[in-house]
């Protein structure tokens, strides 16, 4: 018998449709390490004279919920009901996001959590955890004015009577800058 120093098997790699699977995946590890070591930068391709969404605020009159988000400058959103689990869906164009901390920047009311980023070339995204099924009853976007130098969308959503099931809601449609 032969101590150390043995022979090593050497393992084919695989081939055919499992060889296919094998470089798949090989070159889903590389994107994904890719992308990690870029960090958030990669695949953000908004103008560098984008707005910039410096805020997204929330409170609470009655049983309204509003959502605010404090743009530096004009853009244009549409926004989207989901269900199961209830979310909005804020879609903007052409932003950046450089959201500052603010003393409502916490969800309150119907509002439980935000995400927020970037999709394709010039798109971006907020989507809203909501606490129940809800509707929109108001949504627009404001010009600065008075003191107050940001546009700003707001978004009012009011929770659906516990009977309503299925509130048969569509998309909203988009507003002009």
């Amino acid at each position: 018998m032969k101590s150390g120093g043995g022979l090593r098997q050497a393992r084919a790699r695989p081939t055919g449709a499992a060889g296919t699977a094998w470089w798949a995946r090989l070159a889903l590890v590389l994107l994904l390490m890719t992308m990690a070591t870029l960090g958030p930068a990669a695949g953000q391709a908004q103008s560098p004279t984008a707005p910039e969404v410096i805020g997204v605020r929330f409170g609470v009159n009655g049983d309204v919920t509003r959502v605010v988000l404090d743009i530096d400058g004009p853009s244009r959103f549409a926004t989207h009901v989901l269900d199961g689990p209830p979310r909005l869906v804020v879609e903007l164009e052409d932003v950046r996001w450089r959201v500052r901390d603010h003393p409502q920047s916490r969800p309150v009311g119907l509002a439980r959590g935000v995400n927020y980023g970037h999709l394709a070339s010039g798109r971006a995204r907020l989507v809203l955890d909501v606490a129940r099924p809800f509707r929109i009853v108001r949504q627009e976007r404001l010009a600065p004015s008075g003191d107050i130098r940001q546009h700003r969308i707001l978004v009012d959503l009011v929770a659906l009577p516990p009977a309503s099931a299925s509130p048969g809601r569509t998309a909203a449609r988009p507003q002009p800058p």
